[in-house]
């Protein structure tokens, strides 16, 4: 995938997150989370993937 069609994705999702609203987002994230897993059909990447996306996120004891 180019750098320029994982930015259309993420503009993509930004527009939706707006669209469903603040209260709505982590709902949005968590369902779509999952239906890009089902997608991929693969356990060990979406476990992977689940791993990845926090790094850098959660805060040092």
């Amino acid at each position: 995938m180019t750098v320029d069609e994982i930015e259309a994705i993420y503009d993509a999702i930004a527009i939706k997150i707006d669209e469903v609203g603040e209260g709505q987002a982590e709902l949005y994230l968590a369902k779509l989370s999952l239906l890009l897993a089902e997608a991929t059909g693969e356990r060990q990447t979406a476990m992977k993937c689940v791993s990845d996306a926090a790094s850098g996120l959660i805060p040092s004891a």
